[in-house]
């Protein structure tokens, strides 16, 4: 059973009137109508931290290499995943043929890691590509995004 400060760290802690109130203000670019407190939990939780150093990073490549990932259309983003799902695979198929994989079918990532990248910078990337190509279509296609959130926001 959670204790209170596990229970706080959630994010289904958040209220769904609280989550109505980010979402607008945040689409709506008011930040004066967040308030911190529920800013403060929602940021404590650790798929928003997890989230957050791969922001930075796609930031930083966007620095380097500019809109280069939607070059070739959504065709070469979906081959850029497919890249990063091949190389996730070859870890993992590495991982097993030299038993670094538990008992629960985890990898070992103290123990495998890719020749170049470790098994977390690859999935990382390639979350950074898939929320990169939302972003993309939903600026080309703005009434599909409305739908998107306007379902979202309906879900209980």
């Amino acid at each position: 059973m959670k204790n209170k400060s596990e229970k706080e760290m959630t994010i289904s802690s958040v209220e769904e009137d609280d989550w109505e109130k980010i979402l607008k203000a945040v689409l709506a670019g008011n930040r004066d109508g967040l308030d911190y407190n529920l800013l403060r939990r929602l940021f404590s939780h650790p798929m928003v931290q997890t989230i957050l150093p791969f922001l930075r990073l796609q930031v930083v490549k966007e620095r380097a290499y500019g809109n280069s990932w939607k070059k070739r259309g959504d065709v070469g983003v979906l081959y850029t995943v497919a890249r990063k799902w091949d190389r996730m695979e070859q870890i993992i198929t590495n991982a097993m043929q030299k038993g670094e994989v538990t008992e629960k079918g985890n990898i070992n990532l103290k123990k495998s890691t890719g020749d170049y990248e470790t098994f977390l910078d690859t999935i990382g990337d390639m979350g950074n590509y898939m929320f990169l190509w939302v972003e993309w279509f939903a600026e080309r296609y703005p009434e599909e995004r409305q739908k998107m959130i306007m379902k979202i926001m309906e879900m209980k």
